[in-house]
């Protein structure tokens, strides 16, 4: 009105329980991934589609002998036999 009194009060509530739990029993998964990833005794390798290392566990480095930074990025091709290459 002419007072600056609000004559109508609209609002509206979205229940973000449900998305809440699901968002959390999702990163719990991840973590219990992870830690499977990461504590296996056989190497796990990540591949895109071109054939580049995108992601690899400990047991992987132990394996190829290389550190995180000189595997991420390359081509698998560069630590496979040449005949098991593709």
């Amino acid at each position: 009105d002419d007072a600056g009194t609000p004559a109508i009060l609209a609002g509206s509530l979205v229940d973000v329980t449900d998305q809440h739990r699901a968002t959390e029993a999702l990163a719990r998964s991840e973590d219990q991934l992870r830690t499977m990833v990461d504590t296996a005794l056989h190497a796990i390798l990540s591949i895109d589609a071109a054939g580049t290392i995108c992601e690899f566990n400990p047991a992987a480095a132990e394996a190829l002998g290389y550190t995180r930074d000189e595997v991420i990025g390359r081509p698998i091709d560069d630590f496979l036999p040449e005949a098991a290459r593709s």
